[in-house]
């Protein structure tokens, strides 16, 4: 969560740093991270990426998509209460001397999907594993409405297709449902 105080005990020589509280939410999106990052802020101070300086030249078209993402998914939703979210700076940094098209697409649709998480991750939780289709499903139906794709179509179409309600039993099968269910709420 966002800092909400900070202040020096010049006594002890520490520093007190207490953050918002946090909303209620899945205790499997909950993260400590103690990070040495700098803040770079969107245009409109809204949203922040954090990484190390030496990225912060490669974050240029993150910040382009998070713009649009934020616009577009408040439109969207009629709602601005995103959860704050950690993405992996390999996941957003984009150097446009060096990465591919391909790699470029691929960081659009990270950060769109994780941005629609922000939006829905408090809103919509299965019950259970067995219905991850339903939060993945639905960000996923955001990636593809943003960026204007049809991917899951060609996945059906190569019959890379599998059930869109699948049994979990075990704690051990849970990673089995993170497949190309993350589409099947995105056909329209």
């Amino acid at each position: 969560m966002p800092i909400r105080e900070k202040s020096e005990d010049n006594k002890n020589g520490m520093i007190w740093t207490h953050f918002d509280t946090t909303p209620i939410m899945s205790t499997y999106l909950v993260a400590f991270v103690v990070v040495d990052y700098v803040r770079v802020p969107t245009e409109d101070e809204t949203i922040n990426i954090w990484c190390r300086s030496k990225v912060v030249p490669h974050t240029k078209f993150a910040q382009e998509v998070v713009q649009k993402s934020k616009r577009l998914l408040t439109e969207y939703t009629n709602s601005t209460s995103e959860v704050p979210k950690w993405i992996f700076e390999t996941s957003f940094a984009y150097n446009e001397n060096f990465n591919t098209i391909s790699a470029k697409l691929d960081v659009a649709e990270i950060i769109v999907h994780e941005m629609a998480h922000q939006w829905l991750s408090n809103v919509v939780t299965p019950s259970w594993w067995s219905h991850v289709w339903l939060s993945e499903g639905l960000t996923t139906f955001f990636e593809e409405y943003i960026l204007n794709q049809q991917t899951i179509l060609q996945k059906d179409i190569h019959m890379n297709m599998s059930s869109i309600i699948l049994e979990v039993n075990r704690p051990n099968e849970i990673e089995s449902l993170f497949d190309t269910n993350y589409g099947k709420g995105t056909i329209k």
